[in-house]
Protein backbone atom coordinates (compact mmCIF):
# COMPACT_ATOMS: atom_id res chain seq x y z
CA UNK A 1 0.00 0.00 0.00
CA UNK A 2 1.13 3.46 -0.79
CA UNK A 3 0.45 6.29 1.59
CA UNK A 4 -0.15 9.73 0.20
CA UNK A 5 1.12 12.71 2.11
CA UNK A 6 -1.37 15.59 2.18
CA UNK A 7 -0.18 18.65 0.29
CA UNK A 8 -0.30 21.99 2.04
CA UNK A 9 -2.72 24.41 0.39
CA UNK A 10 -1.19 27.08 -1.84
CA UNK A 11 -0.94 30.50 -0.24
CA UNK A 12 -3.84 32.72 -1.22
CA UNK A 13 -3.03 35.50 -3.64
CA UNK A 14 -4.27 39.02 -3.25
CA UNK A 15 -7.05 39.89 -5.70
CA UNK A 16 -5.92 41.20 -9.06
CA UNK A 17 -6.29 44.95 -9.20
CA UNK A 18 -5.49 47.68 -11.63
CA UNK A 19 -2.04 49.24 -11.31
CA UNK A 20 -1.96 52.08 -8.81
CA UNK A 21 -2.83 55.39 -10.36
CA UNK A 22 -0.35 58.19 -10.19
CA UNK A 23 -1.40 61.61 -9.02
CA UNK A 24 0.60 63.18 -11.85
CA UNK A 25 -1.81 62.12 -14.61
CA UNK A 26 -5.57 62.57 -14.82
CA UNK A 27 -7.66 59.39 -15.28
CA UNK A 28 -8.46 60.25 -18.93
CA UNK A 29 -4.76 60.26 -19.89
CA UNK A 30 -2.51 57.18 -20.20
CA UNK A 31 1.18 57.37 -21.13
CA UNK A 32 3.47 54.40 -21.74
CA UNK A 33 7.12 54.34 -22.82
CA UNK A 34 9.27 51.33 -23.61
CA UNK A 35 12.73 50.56 -24.90
CA UNK A 36 13.94 47.27 -26.33
CA UNK A 37 17.59 46.47 -26.98
CA UNK A 38 18.41 43.27 -28.84
CA UNK A 39 21.65 41.65 -30.00
CA UNK A 40 21.57 39.41 -33.08
CA UNK A 41 24.35 37.33 -34.54
CA UNK A 42 24.59 34.83 -37.39
CA UNK A 43 27.65 32.76 -38.33
CA UNK A 44 26.86 31.98 -41.97
CA UNK A 45 25.24 34.53 -44.26
CA UNK A 46 22.34 33.41 -46.44
CA UNK A 47 22.95 35.68 -49.47
CA UNK A 48 25.26 34.11 -52.04
CA UNK A 49 27.31 37.30 -52.48
CA UNK A 50 28.03 37.70 -48.74
CA UNK A 51 30.61 35.84 -46.69
CA UNK A 52 31.42 35.61 -42.99
CA UNK A 53 29.18 36.34 -40.03
CA UNK A 54 26.94 39.27 -39.21
CA UNK A 55 26.16 41.13 -35.99
CA UNK A 56 23.48 43.69 -35.13
CA UNK A 57 22.71 45.63 -31.96
CA UNK A 58 19.16 46.90 -32.46
CA UNK A 59 17.30 49.55 -30.47
CA UNK A 60 13.56 50.23 -30.49
CA UNK A 61 11.84 52.96 -28.49
CA UNK A 62 8.09 53.57 -28.30
CA UNK A 63 5.99 56.31 -26.75
CA UNK A 64 2.23 55.68 -26.50
CA UNK A 65 -0.37 58.24 -25.41
CA UNK A 66 -4.10 57.54 -25.02
CA UNK A 67 -6.86 60.05 -24.29
CA UNK A 68 -10.28 58.68 -23.30
CA UNK A 69 -13.75 59.96 -22.51
CA UNK A 70 -17.14 58.32 -22.14
CA UNK A 71 -17.72 57.69 -25.87
CA UNK A 72 -14.52 58.82 -27.63
CA UNK A 73 -10.79 58.19 -27.58
CA UNK A 74 -7.59 59.17 -29.36
CA UNK A 75 -4.38 57.14 -29.49
CA UNK A 76 -0.86 57.97 -30.59
CA UNK A 77 2.23 55.76 -30.83
CA UNK A 78 5.62 57.02 -31.99
CA UNK A 79 8.43 54.55 -32.68
CA UNK A 80 12.17 54.95 -33.23
CA UNK A 81 14.05 51.94 -34.68
CA UNK A 82 17.83 52.04 -35.07
CA UNK A 83 20.70 49.57 -35.38
CA UNK A 84 24.45 49.42 -34.80
CA UNK A 85 26.05 46.91 -37.16
CA UNK A 86 29.43 45.64 -38.22
CA UNK A 87 30.93 46.90 -41.47
CA UNK A 88 29.64 44.01 -43.62
CA UNK A 89 26.01 44.11 -42.47
CA UNK A 90 23.06 44.41 -44.80
CA UNK A 91 20.50 46.72 -43.18
CA UNK A 92 16.97 47.20 -44.49
CA UNK A 93 13.68 48.66 -43.34
CA UNK A 94 13.04 45.66 -41.10
CA UNK A 95 15.88 46.88 -38.84
CA UNK A 96 16.04 50.68 -39.21
CA UNK A 97 13.23 53.19 -39.78
CA UNK A 98 14.34 56.00 -37.43
CA UNK A 99 11.54 58.05 -35.80
CA UNK A 100 8.03 57.89 -37.24
CA UNK A 101 4.37 58.05 -36.23
CA UNK A 102 3.36 54.40 -36.00
CA UNK A 103 -0.24 54.99 -34.90
CA UNK A 104 -2.46 58.05 -34.71
CA UNK A 105 -6.18 57.38 -34.68
CA UNK A 106 -9.40 58.47 -33.03
CA UNK A 107 -12.65 56.63 -32.41
CA UNK A 108 -16.16 56.85 -31.07
CA UNK A 109 -18.31 54.11 -29.63
CA UNK A 110 -21.62 53.39 -27.95
CA UNK A 111 -22.91 50.38 -26.02
CA UNK A 112 -26.40 49.04 -25.30
CA UNK A 113 -28.08 50.68 -28.29
CA UNK A 114 -31.69 49.72 -28.95
CA UNK A 115 -33.57 46.82 -27.37
CA UNK A 116 -31.03 44.36 -28.81
CA UNK A 117 -28.19 45.89 -26.72
CA UNK A 118 -26.00 46.50 -29.77
CA UNK A 119 -22.60 48.16 -29.61
CA UNK A 120 -21.23 50.44 -32.33
CA UNK A 121 -17.62 51.49 -32.80
CA UNK A 122 -15.97 53.61 -35.51
CA UNK A 123 -12.25 54.45 -35.74
CA UNK A 124 -10.19 56.30 -38.36
CA UNK A 125 -6.50 57.11 -38.76
CA UNK A 126 -3.21 55.18 -38.75
CA UNK A 127 -3.21 51.75 -37.07
CA UNK A 128 -0.91 48.86 -36.23
CA UNK A 129 -3.07 45.89 -35.15
CA UNK A 130 -3.85 42.23 -35.64
CA UNK A 131 -6.98 41.23 -37.59
CA UNK A 132 -8.40 37.80 -38.27
CA UNK A 133 -6.21 36.04 -35.69
CA UNK A 134 -3.13 37.56 -37.42
CA UNK A 135 -4.10 35.92 -40.74
CA UNK A 136 -5.54 39.01 -42.41
CA UNK A 137 -3.28 41.70 -40.92
CA UNK A 138 -0.52 41.13 -38.35
CA UNK A 139 1.44 43.58 -36.24
CA UNK A 140 5.13 42.66 -36.35
CA UNK A 141 6.28 41.06 -33.10
CA UNK A 142 9.93 40.17 -33.57
CA UNK A 143 11.20 42.70 -36.13
CA UNK A 144 12.82 45.93 -34.98
CA UNK A 145 10.33 47.92 -37.08
CA UNK A 146 6.54 47.60 -37.07
CA UNK A 147 3.99 47.61 -39.92
CA UNK A 148 1.12 50.08 -39.99
CA UNK A 149 -1.80 51.00 -42.24
CA UNK A 150 -4.08 53.99 -42.74
CA UNK A 151 -7.76 53.23 -42.70
CA UNK A 152 -11.23 53.19 -41.24
CA UNK A 153 -12.55 50.43 -38.97
CA UNK A 154 -16.25 49.93 -38.16
CA UNK A 155 -17.71 47.33 -35.80
CA UNK A 156 -21.29 46.46 -34.87
CA UNK A 157 -21.75 43.84 -32.19
CA UNK A 158 -24.44 42.14 -30.16
CA UNK A 159 -24.72 39.49 -27.48
CA UNK A 160 -24.17 36.60 -29.90
CA UNK A 161 -21.73 38.00 -32.46
CA UNK A 162 -20.26 40.97 -34.24
CA UNK A 163 -19.44 42.25 -37.72
CA UNK A 164 -16.30 44.24 -38.41
CA UNK A 165 -15.28 45.98 -41.61
CA UNK A 166 -12.15 47.85 -42.56
CA UNK A 167 -10.77 49.83 -45.48
CA UNK A 168 -6.98 50.22 -45.53
CA UNK A 169 -3.91 51.32 -47.43
CA UNK A 170 -0.26 50.63 -46.50
CA UNK A 171 1.95 53.33 -45.02
CA UNK A 172 5.34 54.38 -46.33
CA UNK A 173 6.77 56.53 -43.54
CA UNK A 174 8.08 60.08 -43.71
CA UNK A 175 8.73 61.80 -40.39
CA UNK A 176 7.29 64.07 -39.05
CA UNK A 177 4.64 64.19 -41.76
CA UNK A 178 1.64 61.86 -41.56
CA UNK A 179 1.53 61.65 -45.35
CA UNK A 180 2.97 58.87 -47.45
CA UNK A 181 6.67 59.10 -48.29
CA UNK A 182 6.68 60.59 -51.78
CA UNK A 183 10.35 59.72 -52.37
CA UNK A 184 9.68 56.02 -51.73
CA UNK A 185 6.55 56.16 -53.86
CA UNK A 186 8.44 57.68 -56.78
CA UNK A 187 10.94 54.80 -56.64
CA UNK A 188 8.19 52.21 -57.00
CA UNK A 189 6.05 54.27 -59.39
CA UNK A 190 8.20 56.59 -61.55
CA UNK A 191 6.58 59.80 -62.64
CA UNK A 192 5.80 60.16 -66.34
CA UNK A 193 7.32 63.13 -68.14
Amino acid sequence: MFAQTPVAPAPSRPPATAPPSTALLPPWLQVHAERRTRYESVDARYRSTETGGDEHLEFRRRLQVRLTSAHAWAYSETQDSRSLTDSASTVGISQVLNTHVLQLHAGIGWKDLSARKLSLQLEAGRFSRDFGFRRVIARSIYRNTTNAFDGVIARVGGATGSVQGLATRPVLYSYPSLDRDLAARSISMPESR
